[in-house]
């Protein structure tokens, strides 16, 4: 995880360590919030490989429905099992999302 070696430091010395860390990704969230607050439209992408693992219907159509937000659904290949078969999953997973362009 860090690439720091760790073991010969005192307990005070490896939280001050942790403490740092955190103050660090501390920073950089506040400057990526920062960032996204002053767009005016934040842009969200939900990857998913299979239409049956999708879990996010709820958060994507809040969204969907919220002028601020522009999310978008983008449906990944998954060579594990072959073209055929990869090809056919994405099909079916354009269909799911995207009923009214039918691929066939």
């Amino acid at each position: 995880m860090f690439t720091e070696d760790t073991s010969r430091l005192s307990n005070r010395s490896v939280f001050l360590f942790f403490l740092l860390k955190h103050k660090k990704v501390e920073a950089k969230h506040k400057k990526a919030l920062e960032y996204v607050r002053s767009k005016e439209k934040i842009k969200a992408a939900f990857f998913i490989n299979h239409d049956s693992d999708w879990k996010y219907e709820g958060v994507y159509r809040i969204m969907e429905h919220d002028e601020r937000f522009e999310p978008v659904i983008i449906i990944c290949p998954y060579l594990t099992y072959g073209e055929e078969q990869m090809l056919e999953v994405m099909k079916n997973g354009f269909n799911v999302f995207f009923p009214k362009r039918d691929i066939t």
